[in-house]
């Protein structure tokens, strides 16, 4: 089952928060708050994708490098 975000207006969290009881608003605020923080742009997505890229290409290219050392440094001792 798949969630199909819908746009939320100003008015329709006002009136929201106008039906809230006073000891409810505080926490409902700082949950808005979590979820704002926590909501990724889709550039942001694609920045973190190609930065994970970059990081596992080098890390395989320092894995080869290490491979090849190690396979002259055993060639060498025979």
């Amino acid at each position: 089952m798949k969630n199909d975000p819908q746009p939320v207006t100003l008015e329709q969290v006002i009136e929201l928060a106008q039906t809230l009881p006073d000891e409810k608003l505080a926490s409902w605020y700082e949950y808005g708050l979590f979820i704002q923080s926590r909501v990724a742009s889709p550039t942001q997505e694609q920045d973190d994708e190609e930065a994970l890229r970059q990081e596992l290409a080098a890390w395989e290219a320092a894995s080869d490098e290490d491979w090849l050392k190690m396979e002259s440094l055993l060639e060498s001792e025979t």
